[in-house]
């Protein structure tokens, strides 16, 4: 298996960055290698060249960095078919020191220097809407900015 032309073309993507198994699959089944990527898979997770797990930390810290809240980390990782508890994403949240008030916050500056909003210009109705539909976007609900407001 090791001799494969699919077992190199493995160990050269991941060489470059973690996988899951999932989008490692898509990744094999593209290059025409749909009869061994399963075994092939296995091999790697055994031989600890795929680690999913650490796959699954990078995703929530990039997209917590982009400002997305937990539940819709969980959502698109549950895409990917790349599990993760909830309470992995909150320690993680936790460990970083971010929280969905600090990230609402960064979404609301990230949109008040994009329309040139002065101090309290997202407070104005035709801005309001602007921000909630922003704000929603990154997975946040209404409650969490009203309370932020």
């Amino acid at each position: 298996m090791e001799d494969h032309p699919a077992y190199k073309y493995s160990i050269r993507i991941l060489s470059k960055k973690d996988y899951s198994r999932a989008k490692l699959r898509l990744k094999l089944v593209a290059r025409d290698y749909e009869d061994i990527a399963d075994e092939l898979i296995d091999l790697l997770v055994q031989k600890k060249f795929l680690r999913e797990e650490y796959y699954i930390e990078a995703r929530i810290k990039g997209m917590m960095k982009k400002n997305y809240s937990p539940s819709y980390i969980k959502s698109k990782l549950n895409e990917e078919e790349a599990y993760a508890s909830e309470e992995l994403i909150n320690s993680i949240f936790e460990e970083w020191g971010f929280n969905k008030f600090d990230q609402i916050e960064n979404l609301i500056r990230k949109k008040s220097i994009s329309h040139n909003w002065q101090d309290e210009d997202y407070k104005l109705p035709e801005n309001k809407a602007k921000l909630i539909r922003f704000v929603h976007s990154k997975g946040h609900n209404w409650e969490d900015l009203k309370e932020f407001l």
